[in-house]
C-alpha cells in the first residue's frame, strides 16, 4: 500500500541529543496517533541546529530531507502552546516544532502537539 507523504515532524533537541533518543521518541509519538515514519516527508527545525549531529544522523538513516527557519520566521506563527523560555533564552525564538512543523506544513495542521520527552521535543503537522 503507498503512504502519502504529508507529515511534517517539528523537532528541537537539546545539543548532543542521540539518534537514537530521536528516533524513540518519534517512533512512540507517531504509533500513538496511528502514523508511520513512511508518512514523513521531512523534519523541520531551527537553524541553529543546522549542524546538530544526532539529528542530521537520524534523518539521513531513514532518508528525511531537513528544513530550516530562522528563529525571526518561527516567530511569526501562532501556535497553541505557550512560549518556551529556554529556547527564547537559547535561539531567540517563542519555540522550535509546534512552528517549524507549521512552517514546513504549507499551512497545513498540528496532529500533534508538542510533546517533550528527555532532550527531545517532537510536533507533528499534516500538510495542506
Amino acid at each position: 500500500m503507498l503512504r502519502p507523504k504529508n507529515l511534517v515532524l517539528g523537532m528541537g533537541c537539546n545539543s548532543g541529543s542521540s539518534p537514537e533518543e530521536i528516533e524513540e521518541v518519534v517512533s512512540v509519538n507517531l504509533k500513538r496517533i496511528f502514523l508511520s515514519l513512511k508518512s514523513v516527508k521531512c523534519i523541520a527545525t531551527a537553524s541553529a541546529k543546522q549542524e546538530e549531529a544526532g539529528l542530521l544522523a537520524f534523518a539521513e538513516k531513514w532518508g528525511i530531507p531537513l528544513e530550516f527557519f530562522e528563529s525571526a520566521r518561527l516567530n511569526t506563527v501562532d501556535v497553541p502552546s505557550p512560549p518556551s523560555p529556554h529556547v527564547l533564552e537559547a535561539i531567540g525564538a517563542v519555540g522550535v516544532a509546534e512552528p517549524a512543523a507549521l512552517l514546513a506544513s504549507g499551512g497545513g495542521s498540528l496532529l500533534l502537539k508538542k510533546v517533550k520527552s528527555g532532550n527531545v521535543t517532537l510536533a507533528i503537522a499534516e500538510t495542506a
